[in-house]
């Protein structure tokens, strides 16, 4: 999500990307997607954070942004479960992936 945030798209425009377009493109926009009466209470909370932080684009590429969306919280079924974030993560961005594929982003 943070990665269309740095390419230009609308916050809401990124959380209807993740959210109730995918639902819909799978046929389950009356299921899931959105919070309605009846539904299941799936929720993730996000932050929008502002400062500099470094990321790997799909290519492992190194990229700079200024803002990028954290889990603050997450509900499944209504409880409450465990959300991780790229700092409790081994590795963030992979360096091991980054020098990898290093070598590619020099080639015309």
């Amino acid at each position: 999500m943070t990665r269309m945030l740095v390419v230009g798209q609308p916050l809401t425009d990124v959380i209807a990307a993740a959210t109730c377009t995918p639902a819909g493109a799978i046929g389950w926009g009356d299921r899931v997607g959105t919070l309605g009466v009846g539904r299941c209470a799936d929720v993730a909370l996000l932050e929008l954070r502002d400062g500099e932080f470094q990321f790997e684009d799909v290519n492992s590429q190194l990229r700079t942004c200024k803002q990028r969306l954290v889990p603050a919280g997450c509900w499944r079924a209504g409880e409450r479960i465990a959300t991780t974030t790229a700092e409790s993560v081994s590795a963030f961005p992979n360096p091991v992936m980054v020098a990898e594929q290093a070598d590619s982003w020099n080639r015309a």
